[in-house]
């Protein structure tokens, strides 16, 4: 994650990563960052954050969340 946000509290985790709530300082935004883990581990995990991806970013309604943006891994 970029150094301009920075971490408030975890709000969950699951199978395949954490959400954190995390605040994007330049501009005092609230946003909650899902971190993916072992995403290139197997092809499933691949496919299945993929598809996450594509759901998201299609969603457009203002009871769900949005995607924002991707950071790539290191």
């Amino acid at each position: 994650m970029p150094e301009t946000f920075k971490k408030v509290k975890k709000l969950g985790q699951g199978a395949y990563g954490k959400v954190m709530h995390v605040l994007h300082q330049p501009t005092g935004g609230e946003f909650a960052c899902k971190r993916f883990e072992h995403v290139f581990g197997d092809e499933q995990r691949a496919r299945r954050l993929i598809r996450e991806i594509q759901i998201l970013r299609a969603l457009k309604h203002p009871c769900c969340n949005s995607l924002k943006c991707i950071f790539p891994p290191k």
